[in-house]
């Protein structure tokens, strides 16, 4: 019997959030019963990623969404419709946006027996549910993640009207129930961020009392200017030059590579605080299992994947109090402000003070192991795609 397929979209893939767009598609695939498609208007297939999706999950289907609906020729089409004297084009504009954007969409549920659509960020749920002409026996949901969240703080009506169009709106966190609760939305659920306990376990024992040894503190994100990385630099800066033995690494990548690079230089800290640039998935692990404190420092977070595997792994997490943070960290561990001055403040009550470290550490996992099985993951979606 053929099953049926699940189709994952997102604007682009890699995504911003890609962690979790990926670890929903590699369960989705090993766990579940359904084919997994995952659509994209832009896909980069040089990215390291797609190469190891491509590998290791050969099943996973790529499309270009794109393909879908073509604004160029939409536009060439309204042109004819509006330019005068020429009525033979009157249902130009109406036949394209009907049938054009529609048709390949159209072929692919027929053919891949897609039955749910699932939408990684509100917005472009909107944007592709306004494009795209769905069959009534499909089912269509969407996984809130943060930066869409943040939108209804500039633009509190964005999303009206949207709720209507899908069958499911997933929350990953009680700072983005709040919030989309806060503008108008009712029928929310909750999709915890899955964590593969057997990858991200821990296996180091935790250190907490020598205060001579160096102390190894890591960052992982984008490095833009949204995840604070040039003050948590200057902080850890501070503190060295406070005699404090620390090295400081931060693993990814972004526009502000240059930047932070010149600041590291400027701040004479080169031999201290390193950028490690990219890192897949097994560097992201090697580097949390090295670590002996996980910094977050970011300006705005619904639920950070780094703080779930970090703790997953019994790390100690000191994070900036933004978005879900403050569910899952200790409140002697939130910075309350994303700046220099608080960094450093939280960072030296918290390497003055290890006699909680351990036990934090080992409450952290569990906190995780609760929450944030695959089992759950995988059980929340069949029951929402399966109850058609």
């Amino acid at each position: 019997m053929k099953h049926s397929t699940v189709l994952i979209v997102t604007h682009s893939f890699p995504e911003v959030s890609e962690t979790f767009v990926i670890d929903h598609l590699r369960y989705l695939q090993l766990y579940s019963t359904y084919n997994v498609m995952i659509g994209a208007t832009n896909i980069n297939r040089e990215s390291n990623i797609f190469k190891l999706l491509k590998k290791n999950y050969p099943r996973i289907k790529f499309i270009e969404l794109k393909k879908i609906y073509n604004p160029d020729i939409y536009n060439l089409l309204k042109a004819i419709y509006l330019s005068p004297g020429i009525l033979k084009y009157v249902g130009a504009k109406k036949m394209f946006k009907r049938k054009a954007s529609s048709i390949l969409i159209n072929h692919i549920v027929r053919k891949e027996a897609i039955l749910n659509i699932h939408f990684h960020f509100g917005d472009k749920a909107k944007y592709f549910l306004n494009k795209i002409d769905l069959s009534k026996h499909i089912k269509c949901h969407a996984t809130f993640h943060g930066r869409d969240v943040r939108i209804l703080f500039k633009n509190p009506f964005f999303y009206t009207g949207f709720e209507k169009q899908l069958d499911s709106i997933f929350y990953i966190s009680l700072w983005n129930f709040k919030t989309l609760k806060q503008f108008g939305f009712s029928n929310l659920k909750y999709l915890p961020n899955p964590i593969d306990f057997d990858f991200f376990n821990s296996k180091k024992e935790i250190r907490t009392s020598n205060k001579s040894e160096k102390l190894n503190i890591l960052s992982i994100g984008r490095l833009e200017i949204i995840k604070g990385f040039h003050d948590s630099i200057l902080a850890i800066s501070d503190l060295i030059n406070l005699n404090y033995n620390i090295q400081y690494k931060i693993l990814g990548n972004g526009t502000q590579f240059n930047n932070l690079k010149s600041l590291i230089k400027t701040c004479k800290q080169e031999n201290n605080i390193i950028l490690l640039g990219d890192g897949n998935r097994n560097e992201v692990r090697s580097e949390l299992f090295k670590c002996d404190l996980v910094l977050i420092s970011s300006k705005a977070e619904a639920l950070p994947m780094v703080m779930l595997e970090a703790m997953a792994m019994s790390k100690l997490v000191v994070a900036t109090d933004v978005g879900g943070i403050k569910e899952y960290v200790n409140e002697r561990y939130l910075i309350p402000e994303s700046n220099r001055e608080s960094i450093s403040k939280t960072l030296i009550s918290v390497i003055e003070n290890r006699d909680d470290w351990y036990q934090t550490s080992i409450d952290n996992r569990e906190v995780i192991e609760s929450k944030h099985t695959i089992e759950s993951f995988i059980n929340k979606l069949e029951s929402e795609y399966f109850n058609i």
